[in-house]
């Protein structure tokens, strides 16, 4: 969590931290068996069920942030041209509280409408209860839209930016 927060290498953990190589190998043996997937999907179905809420959302919201890239991420780099923005790209799903369902990253070079392929595919291998989705305009497109409703019975709704008037 120390390195996903902050970008430090490993071997830049704080001292009183066990050793990176220690820490490393959990962290990637969780992110591998889904570990960290799991505990994710049981503190969210528990805020949810704090809240009064069912468990299981019903809809969600994508969206997607360009960052720059650091020397580290270049293998995964690429150039966001409606940005301007050479660096990798963060796709993520909440549910209507905000909460957090699923976040994936690549090179910025992607266009949202082909990358939210694999999210909503991700998404939908996790949380099968979702029925609506809400979108920018980023993600619009009648095929894309189609392909959500026929592979996951899924409603994909692109929500455009109000005019000031």
């Amino acid at each position: 969590f120390y390195l996903n927060k902050t970008g430090c290498q490993w071997r830049c953990l704080p001292k009183d931290f066990p050793h990176y190589t220690l820490i490393s190998y959990y962290y990637h043996k969780w992110v591998d068996n889904n570990t960290i997937e799991q505990i994710n999907t049981a503190i969210h179905q528990q805020l949810r069920k704090e809240m009064g809420r069912n468990e299981h959302p019903s809809a969600g919201i994508i969206d997607s942030q360009t960052v720059k890239g650091t020397p580290e991420s270049t293998r995964e780099s690429g150039f966001d041209g409606g940005k301007l923005i050479q660096g990798r790209k963060r796709h993520i799903v909440v549910d209507t509280t905000g909460y957090l369902i699923v976040a994936l990253v690549h090179a910025a070079n992607i266009y949202d409408g082909h990358a939210a392929r694999q999210v909503l595919t991700t998404l939908f291998s996790i949380v099968d209860s979702v029925k609506k989705i809400w979108a920018d305009g980023g993600y619009r497109g009648e095929k894309f839209v189609q392909w959500v409703k026929e592979q996951f019975d899924c409603i994909f709704e692109v929500v455009e930016k109000k005019e000031n008037g």
